[in-house]
């Protein structure tokens, strides 16, 4: 267990060594985070509801689609074909761990990296314009676990994808 935490903590610090690409995701997410709520702004200047959303309803959609989506996308189907093609793959086949277990922990150490710049910016916007924090437990417990299993299942789905996974 030992050796995988150390693993996880190298592919953690590898995400964050590029500070100009933290920075670019940083702004890429209040770009779009602002245009999105300034464009429903506009449309609800002139209507109170648009197809039976008020305000509230559809900036709390357009704040969660993109946080959900960041941390459900996987891209070990990117990097596991070019490794093949290149070799590099012997390298991680000869070490005493998986693959699966590689390339799990390195997903890991980028998620919790976008998890660190893209929360606190929606969870600020989502208080802000919505005047209301998440307080409906239930429905945060099974938005979680959506989450992770949507996770779980397109990691697996990538390795199955390359005849890694039983």
């Amino acid at each position: 267990m030992k050796k995988y935490w150390v693993l996880f903590k190298s592919y953690l610090s590898a995400s964050l060594e590029y500070r100009g690409a933290l920075f670019t995701w940083l702004l890429v997410e209040l770009v779009s985070l602002s245009s999105a709520t300034f464009l429903w702004l506009a449309v609800f200047r002139t209507n109170q509801t648009v197809g039976d959303y008020d305000f509230g309803r559809i900036v709390s959609y357009y704040l969660l689609v993109p946080v959900i989506g960041g941390f459900t996308s996987i891209f070990v189907s990117e990097h596991l074909p070019r490794k093949i093609k290149d070799g590099a793959i012997s390298i991680d086949l000869l070490k005493p761990y998986s693959i699966s277990a590689i390339n799990l922990l390195n997903q890991f150490g980028i998620k919790l990296t976008q998890l660190t710049i893209k929360l606190p910016a929606y969870l600020f916007a989502g208080i802000f314009f919505t005047h209301s924090s998440p307080t409906n437990l239930p429905a945060l417990s099974i938005i979680y676990l959506y989450i992770f299993l949507s996770f779980a299942l397109l990691f697996g789905f990538s390795f199955k994808l390359f005849g890694f996974l039983g």
